[in-house]
């Protein structure tokens, strides 16, 4: 959990510092665009979609072999 990016409301955050126990699992997350450090639920973080590589090309062309 700690050291991921996660998604809040469209934005992505950096999560610092999570702790479990009784009751609700808080998790310290930096916001990228203000740099602020907030103490939220985890609950409603999402992963982000991954991203897909670039196709790689090394300049030739694919040979039909039909």
């Amino acid at each position: 959990m700690t050291g991921r990016i996660y998604i809040e409301r469209g934005r992505p955050v950096l999560a610092l510092l999570g702790w479990a126990g009784r009751g609700p699992r808080n998790v310290l997350i930096l916001r990228w665009e203000s740099g602020e450090l907030v103490v939220r639920p985890f609950r409603g973080l999402r992963r982000p979609r991954p991203q897909l590589p670039a196709p790689v090309s090394d300049g030739h062309r694919a040979i039909d072999a039909s």
